[in-house]
């Protein structure tokens, strides 16, 4: 009575809980379930396109490799549908569609596989063109604009069509376009989250429903080459890829005609991460992190290489020393 689950597939459900009532959601069924709390993800930083060294292959003799007929699935913060660069050269939209996470639906025979939100067509993107081109608003038609700017570079990098000197990796491609909507407050809190601070956070369900969404087209498609671009990262999660997502990643990859594209993250020379090694049984490491004085909530993860076990104890700058919390299976 306090929760609604919404069935993905055969193995996997998202599931939508009261704030109060998550902790006793994941008591009662976390010994028939694997629970996965949806996680943090922000938005990677964005270099400049000559780091791509893809400008040699778009006039080899060989590999001419220019993007066509194949399909760019961006899910980021939307695109400027407007720019002439997505634009083919009698000036309609290479644009496929749009499915907007954060527009609520308007419309009467929306995509079913989009979950929430409002899906735009082609022929919907192409009519706001032509609106624009006559002076009249064509937000009217397609509301969805990226603010932030972020999805718009980054469907830069992928597929500019060469104006003003800038050219894609894949000049000739279409694309498929998802607009992430930002993280409820509530689950952020949950995490440890309080404030935002005007930083752009998304939440990993939003972007394995985007998945999700893109799977179905390619069932539908199935001739039709499409690459997937996640410019998303979390420090979330242990990083070996056993997470729902990074499984899933593994899994549709296996399809042919499909390659996922993600960053490598912008955090290499940053002291977010630490590592240590256990050389022999009962044995102790000390790891020193640093709480800012505004910091009331601090989320703190140790993942550890199966077989071994480790029990944690901490102790505060004052010298208060916590009982240690001992393993469990």
């Amino acid at each position: 009575d306090y929760a609604y689950a919404y069935k993905i597939s055969d193995t996997i459900f998202y599931v939508s809980v009261l704030a109060q009532e998550y902790h006793n959601l994941v008591g009662e069924f976390r010994e028939i379930f694997r629970v996965d709390v949806s996680y943090p993800y922000t938005l990677s930083s964005i270099e400049p396109i000559q780091s791509s060294s893809i400008a040699p292959f778009h006039g080899d003799t060989f590999l001419n490799l220019k993007g066509k007929n194949t399909v760019a699935a961006i899910i980021d913060t939307g695109i400027d549908y407007l720019n002439p660069q997505f634009q083919n050269n009698d000036g309609t939209t290479r644009i496929i569609g749009i499915w907007d996470q954060t527009i609520e639906n308007n419309k009467i025979n929306n995509d079913p596989a989009t979950f929430f939100g409002t899906f735009y067509t082609r022929e919907e993107i192409n009519k706001a063109i032509e609106a624009f081109n006559k002076g009249e608003n064509p937000y009217d038609i397609v509301p969805s604009r990226d603010v932030i700017g972020h999805g718009t570079n980054m469907a830069g990098l992928v597929g500019a069509k060469g104006l003003d000197g800038v050219t894609g990796s894949a000049p000739e491609c279409n694309f498929l376009i998802i607009k992430l909507k930002e993280a409820k407050t509530s689950n952020l809190k949950l995490i440890g989250v309080n404030d935002r601070k005007n930083i752009p956070i998304y939440e990993g369900l939003d972007i394995y429903l985007a998945m999700l969404f893109v799977m179905n087209y390619k069932d539908s498609n199935s001739l039709i080459p499409i690459s997937i671009l996640l410019s998303t990262g979390t420090n979330w999660g242990g990083h070996e890829g056993l997470t729902s997502i990074e499984q899933d990643i593994d899994y549709f990859s296996s399809r042919k005609g499909l390659i996922f594209v993600t960053c490598s993250g912008n955090q290499g020379a940053n002291a977010t991460h630490s590592e240590g090694r256990f050389l022999k049984s009962n044995s102790q490491n000390i790891v020193e992190f640093i709480v800012g004085p505004k910091e009331n909530n601090l989320s703190v993860m140790l993942w550890i290489q199966r077989p071994d076990k480790i029990s944690i104890s901490v102790v505060s700058p004052g010298g208060e020393v916590s009982q240690p919390i001992q393993p469990k299976l």
